[in-house]
């Protein structure tokens, strides 16, 4: 499968397993960019979600205190990956709140929720160590390879 560079025509069917990734931050002349690999689609949502997140904070400083659900729509994998990480971000800038895990309990090639586990930031035990302004369609794709899904989203910070 080609990539989606956004354009609307991705081809990707949806899977129903959820499977654990990893994720990769990459520097670039401005921004960063998380590169995500996972088994499964909502795998790759869920993987790039804690990347996100990985940016903000030392993840291991998160505790699962409290849950929150999380939508979003969009007419592309691309664009619903990004409406979904700018949905969690918009999250973290209007309570404070930072992730500690998510569970995708939908997702469709337009359509995402999810259960999102986490912590009002407690200036004791988390130092932000980047300020992320949003997530970016610049040079954002999905594809599907034989290692399974992978993503690349830049993040402006």
């Amino acid at each position: 499968m080609q990539p989606s560079e956004h354009d609307g025509a991705t081809g990707c069917s949806i899977d129903g397993t959820d499977a654990t990734g990893t994720y990769e931050i990459v520097g670039t002349t401005a921004d960063l960019a998380i590169s995500a690999i996972a088994g499964t689609l909502k795998g790759l949502f869920a993987t790039a979600a804690t990347g996100l997140f990985s940016l903000l904070v030392d993840p291991s400083s998160i505790r699962p205190i409290t849950q929150r659900v999380v939508t979003a729509e969009a007419g592309d994998l691309v664009g619903l990956l990004i409406a979904f990480l700018n949905e969690l971000l918009f999250l973290h800038e209007s309570e404070d709140w930072l992730m500690a895990s998510v569970s995708i309990t939908t997702l469709t090639s337009t359509h995402i929720e999810a259960v999102v586990a986490g912590e009002a930031i407690d200036s004791t035990r988390h130092q932000i160590q980047h300020h992320v302004k949003a997530v970016t369609y610049h040079r954002a794709s999905i594809l599907r390879t034989n290692r399974g899904w992978e993503a690349t989203v830049i993040v402006d910070v």
